[in-house]
């Protein structure tokens, strides 16, 4: 529940991921552990113990985590386990940072050019009117 990370990341940073665990039964739950496992990612932290968790309460899980190969194009896993089962198992697309910097470069020209060809067109008609 309330599953939020983001599954599209860059090699250049770190990202914040976060979930919700909710005890659903009528009974105290103890000692909860939560695993986090990740295949080409690399999690700050990978285990949490929870306590105690009342029926009906929810705690939420925070973990940082970043992509563990530089400059490649790869594809991550995140795998989240609570009380020994699998609560997620999530794709994560690493994008090496350069792309990223092409493509915006890319765009930034593109406008540019549309920017410039406006003006010529705008200047070209001023001109004819008069």
């Amino acid at each position: 529940e309330g599953i939020d990370f983001p599954t599209t990341i860059s090699d250049k940073k770190s990202y914040q991921g976060k979930f919700v665990i909710k005890n659903n039964g009528n009974s105290y739950l103890w000692q909860i552990p939560v695993i986090l496992k990740a295949n080409n990612i690399v999690i700050e932290k990978e285990k949490f113990v929870i306590p105690v968790l009342v029926p009906f309460e929810k705690k939420t899980i925070t973990f940082d985590y970043l992509a563990k190969d530089k400059n490649k194009k790869i594809q991550g896993e995140l795998i989240i386990n609570v009380l020994q089962k699998e609560l997620l198992r999530q794709k994560i697309t690493v994008i090496p940072f350069i792309y990223t910097l092409i493509i915006n470069i890319f765009f930034f020209l593109l406008g540019l050019s549309i920017l410039f060809l406006v003006y010529r067109v705008f200047t070209k008609i001023r001109h004819h009117d008069h």
